[in-house]
Formats: structure tokens, C-alpha cells, sequence
């Protein structure tokens, strides 16, 4: 072989790896930028997803407590109860009926109590139902008079919301009297100035530590429960009561920062000398779960990417290698045609013909180029479809094709940090479908899921341009409603859906009969975040569940 045709197969072949390996660089990068972000987003997602369903725990004990405070607040007469030995009784004994009530039809729930200032009487008068061995609710004799005091500790959970004049979530205890780890809440009833008592639930805390063990993360990654003031409650290694920032060996003041200033995030760390990830959210009490995995379980898809075209570079060099042979022997001018083309690939141009009409040698180098950077470009436009595929299914529901509640979060938020300068309200209702689980167990999940769709159709005609629609999970729907000129027609809107899901539906093979309660909560100055608007909505969907269902409930303080 002459000099000249190897200084041709030389740079033929040099040429040929350079453009690959740009082409496939740039494939890469744009490839692994498009599934890092998916790759985030997903964890985020997870993270998120397990906080809200942690937090609908918390707000069903919550909301429990709420209504029974509230009934008492209605029913209690301060001065019958101090002066009329009768009256007390009746009191009491409806008390114990209906606390023993919810101790059997609320999950999740070790004990059930009411206790009357004590101060009223001088005497201790309580309601308290705890599960026993055979799970069933048994009452309580009351406590001794000379216990109640501020700085008995043992009480605490007595004085502490009361002086808060609020719910209070304790932190984890051990119970003295049967021995098991708990975790407490309690709540302050007043009728005005006056104190009429304390009610609160006890829930074991060792079923809420199975249930964070229980969270699948990734291959090797955990969750944790942490206080409002970043205390280790739930840890895998790490003992309870520690301070992120003071894990021993580890500087983790950064994290610790994260966790108080904002309340969900996505955040790099290094812990136990590895790269690790974690996404964290603040639940309706402050308390946070996270979860943390290793970053490199989160990038295998990356790795992966990046092998594979390290692969395919490795198959394709004997083919540059041997096609720069054959084309030894041909002139330059198609050789520098060729490189003018591989310059417009390495510039970005991917949708470039490359058209070398020559039988010999060089003809085939061009062909085979073609095909690899056809294969690489399809490749990168595969990824971007998935890409967008993901992105609709992160925000919309697949069966009704309604946004979702991921969707229906960015939504409410801007609403919160955008609010409208003028009179007009804004607020969502939660619409939950009556006895929906009746029709999945006598009908089939098929025909629920064309119900599920029949009613979104049914809500979205009820509604105005400027309103939406979300689906949130199971049987419950959201509606974020804007600029209604007064509260009556909120109420008209909420009475209008009642009205419509109200009237018989007609499905492929059968003619169904549905109603739907509604839960309604308006933005006011007061509510700075959606957690505490979908609360309040949540709470006055169980007042229209309380009603007898079809019906709407409009959530006051």
C-alpha cells in the first residue's frame, strides 16, 4: 500500500471514529439529560406520593378528632354539666357511645378519649376506650383527680393543647400502663374563654414504623421519619431522638437546612462515603418522610445508555477499519465530499442525505455511515417521544384522561402564590362517588371504570371554561373553581354537580343510580399552602358524608 492510500485509509478511518463517537456523544448527552430530569421526576414523584399517603393517615385521625371536638363543642351545656348531677350522667354515657363508636370504625386507632376539665367539677369525669387482645374496644376507669396538674409529665398530653389552643402531635412514648410504643392526638375544647376538656386518639407507633419499613425504594434505598425540628424518629442504622447535623462522622448541616426552609425537595448528599439522593416532604403535622437511595440506582438507566453505545462503537470500528481499506485506492475528491458531509453530521445536521454514488470502496463506507447515524438519530427521536409520553402520563389520569393530582398540586400552588387582587373566590370541592365500592364488588371493576368515566364526562359539562377538573385517586375527584362572584354560587356550582351525578347513568349494559358528596374549602389570605386548603375540604367532605352523602358541605372555622 502506497503512502498516499495509507495516509487516505488513516484519515478515513481517524474521520470516521471521530464522527462516530461525536455523533453518539452528542446522542448521549441529550439522551441522559432527557432521563436524568425523568429520572429526578420520578423520584420526586415517589417521594411525594408516599408523603401524601402517609398524610392521609394523619389527617383521617385528625379529621376524626375535629368532628367528635366539634360535636362536643355543640352539645356540651357548661353549667348543667357543674351543677346537675343528672345531666352529667346522660353526657357521659352518650360520650361513651359514640367514642366507642369511632374506636370501632376507625383504622389504625389504640384508644379513644374525652376527658372534662377537671377544674369544673373536681372530679375526674372521662371517656376513654382502649383496643384490647381481642381488638375490641373496652372502656377505661378514669384517672385520679390528683394527677391533673401542669408539671405532671404524664399528663402532658392534657396541658400541651391546651396551651397550644390547638391539635398537637406527640412524639413517640412508651405507654406505662401497657407497655407499648405510641404516639398521641390531642386536641383542646373550648366553648369561648371556657375549657370543657381534652379528646385525642392513641395509635401504636410500632405500625407506623412497619409501615416506612414496608416502602420499597429502589434496590437498596429506605425511608425515614424525622420531627419538625429534624429529629430521627423512624431510621434504619441512626438511633431515635438525633439530629440530622449531628450524625456522627457526617456533615449533613446542608440537608438539615433543606428539611426547615422548604417543605418538599429533591436533594444530592453524600452519607456513608457514597453519592446518595433524597426526597423528602413535610407531612400535615411538620414531621417529614424522606426517602434515600444511592444516586447510581437512580442512574442505571444512564449507565446503561452509555454502554450500549459503547457497544455499538466497538461493533461498528472493524467496519470504519475495513471499509478505509477498500477505499485506498480511490481518489480524494469523494473522500473530501465525505468529510465535508460528516462535518454538517458533527455540527448538529442529522437529517443530512448522504448521497455518494460510487460502486467501489467508498460507496460502501458511505452507505454503512448512513445506516449508523440513521440508527443513532431514530434512536434520539425514540427517546424524545418516550420522553413526552412520560410527561403526559406524569400529569394525567390513564383511565378518564383527567389531569391527575400531580397536576392538580402545580395548579392549586400557582392559585396560593398568585392570588387574585379582586373580591372573587377561588377554592376546590372534593367530589368522593356514594357507595362506589358497591359497584365494583357487584358489578365488576369494568363497569366501575366506565362509571368513573361517565361521571367525569357528567362534572366536566357542570363546570365553566375557567374551572377544572382533576381525578386524585379510587373514586374521588377534585375541582378547582376561580373568580366565583359569592359564596351562593359556589353553592350552586357544588348543587349543580349533585344534581347531575344524581341522575341515572346510563353505561353499556347497565343503568345505574349514583350519588356524590362534595367537600368545599375557598381560598382565603389565611391559607398559604394546599395541604391545608385540601384539609379543610376534606374535612367538609365527612361533614356531607355525616349528612347522609348527596350532598355538599362548605368547610367553616
Amino acid at each position: 500500500m502506497s503512502s498516499i492510500q495509507s495516509r487516505i485509509v488513516g484519515a478515513i478511518v481517524i474521520s470516521s471514529l471521530v464522527i462516530a463517537i461525536v455523533i453518539a456523544s452528542i446522542s448521549l448527552n441529550a439522551a441522559s439529560k432527557i432521563i436524568e430530569t425523568e429520572s429526578t421526576d420520578k423520584f420526586s414523584f415517589l417521594s411525594e406520593n408516599y408523603a401524601y399517603n402517609f398524610s392521609q393517615r394523619l389527617i383521617k385521625v385528625e379529621s376524626t378528632i375535629d368532628t367528635l371536638s366539634s360535636t362536643i363543642e355543640r352539645n356540651f351545656h357548661l353549667n348543667a354539666f357543674r351543677n346537675q348531677s343528672d345531666y352529667r350522667e346522660t353526657f357521659m354515657s352518650e360520650m361513651n357511645s359514640i367514642i366507642e363508636t369511632i374506636g370501632g370504625n376507625t383504622d389504625l386507632i389504640y384508644g379513644v378519649y374525652f376527658i372534662v376539665n377537671p377544674e369544673l367539677t373536681k372530679e375526674v369525669y372521662e371517656s376513654w376506650y382502649v383496643k384490647n387482645e381481642e381488638n375490641i374496644f373496652v372502656y377505661q376507669e378514669p384517672e385520679d383527680i390528683s394527677d391533673f396538674y401542669p408539671e405532671n409529665e404524664s399528663v402532658e398530653w392534657y396541658y400541651k393543647p391546651i396551651a397550644s389552643k390547638t391539635g398537637v402531635w406527640s412524639t413517640p412514648y412508651v405507654d406505662a400502663t401497657i407497655n407499648v410504643n405510641m404516639i398521641s392526638y390531642t386536641k383542646a375544647i373550648f366553648q369561648g374563654e371556657n375549657l370543657v376538656g381534652v379528646a385525642g386518639i392513641d395509635i401504636q407507633f410500632d405500625d407506623i414504623q412497619q409501615a416506612i419499613n414496608d416502602m420499597q425504594i429502589y434496590d437498596t434505598g429506605y425511608a425515614l421519619l424525622l420531627d419538625e425540628q429534624i429529629r430521627i424518629l423512624i431510621h434504619p442504622t441512626v438511633e431515635v431522638g438525633v439530629k440530622i447535623s449531628e450524625i456522627e462522622g457526617e456533615d449533613l448541616r446542608d440537608l438539615e437546612t433543606q428539611m426547615l426552609n422548604v417543605s418538599s425537595s429533591v436533594v444530592e448528599y453524600r452519607y456513608e462515603n457514597q453519592d446518595k439522593m433524597m426526597g423528602f416532604s413535610k407531612l400535615t403535622n411538620d414531621w417529614i418522610l424522606a426517602i434515600a437511595v444511592v444516586s447510581d440506582e437512580i442512574s442505571q438507566p444512564i449507565l446503561k445508555l452509555r454502554r450500549n453505545i459503547f457497544l455499538a462503537l466497538i461493533v461498528i470500528t472493524p467496519l470504519i477499519i475495513f471499509s478505509g481499506i477498500k477505499l485506498a485506492k480511490t481518489i480524494t475528491a469523494p473522500i473530501v465530499h465525505l468529510s465535508e458531509l460528516a462535518v454538517e453530521i458533527a455540527n448538529g445536521n442529522h437529517d443530512i442525505n448522504i448521497d455518494v454514488d460510487f460502486t467501489h470502496e467508498i460507496g460502501e463506507l458511505a452507505k454503512s455511515f448512513s445506516v449508523m447515524t440513521k440508527k443513532l438519530v431514530t434512536s434520539h427521536k425514540e427517546l424524545t417521544s418516550i420522553s413526552e409520553n412520560l410527561e403526559y402520563l406524569a400529569y394525567h389520569d390513564a383511565l378518564t384522561g383527567l389531569p391527575n393530582r400531580r397536576f392538580a398540586k402545580l395548579d392549586l400552588e400557582s392559585i396560593i402564590n398568585n392570588p387574585n387582587e379582586s373580591r372573587l373566590l377561588s377554592g376546590i370541592m372534593l367530589v368522593d362517588i356514594d357507595d362506589f365500592k358497591d359497584v365494583n364488588d357487584t358489578l365488576g371493576h369494568d363497569v366501575g371504570d366506565q362509571l368513573l368515566r361517565a361521571v367525569s364526562k357528567l362534572m366536566k359539562e357542570c363546570l365553566r371554561s375557567k374551572d377544572t377538573v382533576y381525578r386524585i385517586g379510587g373514586d374521588e375527584f377534585m375541582i378547582i373553581f376561580n373568580n366565583m362572584d359569592s359564596v351562593s354560587s359556589v353553592e350552586h356550582l357544588a348543587k349543580r354537580i349533585n344534581d347531575a351525578t344524581s341522575e341515572p347513568v346510563i353505561l353499556k349494559s347497565n343503568t345505574l343510580h349514583v350519588t356524590c358528596s362534595i367537600g368545599v374549602a375557598i381560598l382565603n389570605d389565611e391559607i398559604s399552602e394546599s395541604n391545608i386548603l385540601f384539609k379543610y375540604a376534606d374535612v367538609a367532605l365527612y361533614n356531607s358524608k355525616d349528612k347522609g352523602k348527596n350532598t355538599f358541605s362548605i368547610y367553616s372555622d
